[in-house]
């Protein structure tokens, strides 16, 4: 039997995968990273310990889609509530921010630059950091090691080389 495919890609251009919780806190999850040489940076070990980051029961899977931003059809850079919109037209929603380390995981980083992309923006209800500022968690490849880093949400335009992350369906537990 051959081995399933960790991205799936789809004929209108986007890409579905699934991640499975293992019910690991914010806290376990910098450590256990960090042990198998991840970075995880500043803001983005602010968000896993913060007390809005909770962990989905063991076993559920998460169904997810990403959207790479060459998909969008956009020539230009355009802002994180474009893309929001372009998801909810596609009856996508926001995913939870533990698929963001699931992601470090379970993907390497030939798996994420084989679909053409560097940084994976799990598009998740944002987090406070610090003084008001709200972050999104992302997956990173920008040097020989992935990373775990986060971005000030609404943030900055973004462009070709980032992937928007969005929950495709309600998540089941195994």
């Amino acid at each position: 039997m051959a081995a399933q495919p960790r991205f799936i890609r789809q004929t209108d251009g986007t890409v579905t995968f699934k991640v499975k919780s293992d019910g690991t806190t914010g806290e376990g999850w910098i450590a256990r990273l960090q042990a198998v040489g991840h970075i995880v940076r500043g803001d983005a070990k602010k968000v896993l310990r913060s007390s809005a980051f909770v962990p989905t029961k063991k076993g559920t899977i998460h169904n997810l889609t990403l959207l790479p931003y060459r998909f969008l059809g956009w020539g230009r850079l355009h802002k994180m509530a474009n893309v929001r919109e372009k998801a909810k037209g596609l009856q996508l929603s926001m995913p939870h921010p533990e698929v963001a380390p699931l992601i470090c995981t379970m993907f390497s980083i030939e798996d994420i630059r084989g679909i053409g992309l560097a940084d994976l923006i799990v598009v998740h209800d944002s987090i406070e950091v610090a003084d008001g500022r709200r972050s999104l968690l992302c997956v990173g490849t920008d040097d020989d090691d992935s990373d775990l880093y986060a971005v000030d949400d609404p943030g900055e335009k973004w462009g070709v080389q980032y992937g928007f992350v969005f929950s495709s369906a309600s998540d089941s537990t195994f």
